[in-house]
């Protein structure tokens, strides 16, 4: 499952920005927008240390890219960095960190970090841009295209496991992509005698607290409180599948509906899951849940090259998303440069003190 510890996931969505305004703003985090030639963008505002506060612009700017030219897209550029940097001034901001949308980065050729931060350097001449070392949603993303996937007899296709098995065995274009062992253990997932329900209850959602509390616990990660999984939970565009074997819930997936793709947010297992192949029955389900929905997209959420959780999405051969970055834009050097001298006294410090 998923690693939450880089989260939540952003997209530059208005769904996404009310649900965050709603669900944090007892925690001090604040939405903020702003309007370059008709595309509203949003800015979250975060705390920082010592009451300072840095604004955070996620996979940003977003841009139609339909028929423009490149002095267009400088244009637009020069305008949303002028845009930020007001905004970020007159909220005393001390710097602003960011991401590069893909399509920008595509449109302006990077392919790496340093390619990126001379790109945003040259649109904030009176700002230095530095590679943030800290971040705040993960970098890259696994991405599946579901658009070809097909439905067989869905208008009477109920959730259980033999409509399941007549999913996996229409898509074999599909599944003959995905590795062989992944593939594999999907098809014995499928001889567990799982069952599971898609069904957003009250129920259901205790069900996900309680096994994801569970999972955080057995695997040392902190979380967002409860009340930030309710008001996700309660929003339209959530998602959630549970996973059951005799009435006990043994794996749960938690996700969200941005446009025309379905994006894995959290989730969590029992050993049970582990042995008796849940993980690949529940992305099964999730990959269900987009062609019913007519989703063109399946994405798996974080990825950070190296780690367990990621060689599990690669195995699935999606497309690798790149969000190159994160950036900081100081616009206050000299406060910038005393936190993060302080940040970096402090960091061993603290860990002695453990």
């Amino acid at each position: 499952m998923n690693n939450p510890s880089l989260s939540p996931y952003f997209t530059q969505t208005s769904q996404w920005a009310d649900f965050w305004a709603i669900a944090n703003y007892q925690a001090g985090h604040q939405v903020h927008t702003i309007s370059v030639d008709g595309q509203v963008q949003y800015l979250y505002q975060y705390p920082y240390y010592f009451g300072e506060s840095f604004l955070y612009a996620p996979s940003s700017p977003v841009f139609d890219d339909a028929g423009t030219t490149t002095n267009d897209l400088a244009t637009y550029l020069d305008a949303y960095y002028s845009a930020v940097i007001q905004k970020a001034s007159e909220l005393d901001a001390v710097f602003v960190k960011t991401e590069l949308d893909p399509i920008i980065s595509q449109r302006l050729n990077i392919n790496d970090n340093m390619s990126g931060k001379s790109a945003i350097q040259s649109y904030v001449h009176d700002s230095a841009v530095t590679i943030a070392r800290k971040r705040i949603m993960y970098n890259a993303a696994i991405v599946l295209d579901t658009s070809q996937l097909l439905m067989p007899n869905e208008e009477k296709a109920p959730d259980d496991t033999e409509s399941l098995k007549a999913f996996f065995y229409s898509n074999s274009v599909f599944w003959k992509k995905v590795n062989a062992g992944h593939r594999s253990k999907t098809k014995k997932s499928l001889d567990q005698g799982w069952q599971y329900s898609v069904i957003k209850s009250e129920e259901n959602f205790e069900s996900f607290w309680k096994l994801y509390q569970s999972t955080a616990q057995r695997q040392t990660f902190t979380t967002q409180p409860r009340e930030y999984f309710q008001a996700l939970y309660e929003k339209p565009e959530s998602r959630i599948i549970v996973l059951f074997d005799e009435d006990s819930p043994q794996a749960v997936w938690f996700g969200y509906v941005s446009g025309d793709s379905l994006i894995y947010l959290y989730g969590g297992n029992t050993r049970t899951s582990m042995e008796r192949y849940g993980q690949y029955f529940i992305h099964l389900i999730a990959l269900r849940i987009c062609t019913r929905e007519k989703l063109q997209t399946y994405d798996l959420g974080g990825y950070e090259p190296g780690t367990g959780y990621s060689v599990f999405k690669e195995r699935y051969k999606g497309t690798k998303i790149d969000f190159f970055g994160p950036y900081d834009i100081v616009l206050r050097p000299i406060r910038y440069k005393m936190l993060e001298n302080i940040i970096t006294i402090a960091k061993p410090i603290r860990r002695l003190l453990k």
